[in-house]
């Protein structure tokens, strides 16, 4: 290959000139030097031609990485919404527990009051067994015995005497003005006499009417009719049982259930 290249610079510089053996070897060292050059330059060109390689494959792998990070940032982004929408409606979810729970502890704490002061105003009654009061959660029941309001056990024509209780009942729920009144009739389990089946053909009609009475009362006394109602329950739910003439007294009656 040298000796080629030698003929080919020869002919090139021209063939009548002759060389001598001293520039001859000048000519053999330079293309020697130009052989190792070219090797390094080949060599270096492999080498970069490799880095090249392997810097393709870490950008590849680093924009595959870039994208998969995007994915992941967009994951905890959507997650952390999520989270802030939860956290968000945990605590409205928290306010409105926290307002339920003053309203039901405002509401005991009227209940108490109300009760308090039924109980006072109807002192003389309560000892005398003419009525009876308790306090059921939220709601305070006013019970009055059927003889204490209505001419006979079968009977829902209100007595003075009657009237003269209603209308003191009356003055204490005006002075509570209570959000809600609930008038429920009561009955015993005995059948309704043929005598008065043409008024009262069942215990349920005898039960509303004597709800009824007691409402109709409540309004003349100034009570608005848009807070209360008449509920029948004739001989649904006793308080004592129907085997005695005792517990059949017990069980016919009016309660006034009041929500204050």
């Amino acid at each position: 290959m040298k000796k080629y290249l030698i003929i080919i610079i020869i002919l090139i510089t021209g063939c009548a000139h002759k060389y001598s053996e001293s520039q001859y070897k000048v000519i053999e060292n330079q293309l020697n030097t130009c052989e190792q050059s070219c090797a390094t330059v080949s060599d270096d060109n492999s080498k970069i031609k490799s880095k090249l390689l392997t810097l393709e494959d870490q950008l590849k792998k680093s924009m595959s990485d870039k994208e998969q990070c995007q994915k992941d940032m967009q994951g905890l982004l959507d997650r952390n919404l999520e989270s802030l929408q939860y956290s968000k409606t945990l605590l409205q979810q928290m306010s409105s527990y926290k307002t339920i729970i003053q309203e039901r502890s405002d509401s005991k704490t009227r209940s108490s009051k109300a009760f308090e002061y039924i109980a006072s105003i109807l002192a003389k009654e309560r000892a005398a067994n003419q009525v009876f009061i308790m306090k059921n959660n939220e709601k305070i029941k006013i019970v009055i015995p059927q003889k204490e309001l209505f001419a006979g056990p079968k009977s829902a024509w209100m007595m003075p005497k009657g009237e003269v209780l209603i209308e003191k009942i009356s003055k204490g729920l005006n002075h509570l003005k209570p959000i809600y009144i609930e008038i429920g009739g009561h009955t015993d389990s005995s059948h309704i006499p043929d005598s008065l089946k043409k008024t009262y053909p069942n215990n349920w009609y005898l039960s509303q009417a004597r709800a009824l009475s007691v409402l109709d009362a409540l309004e003349s006394d100034g009570i608005n009719k848009d807070k209360m109602c008449a509920i029948a329950y004739a001989d649904t739910r006793p308080m004592a049982s129907n085997s005695s003439e005792a517990g059949m007294a017990m069980n016919r009656r009016v309660e006034i259930s009041i929500l204050p």
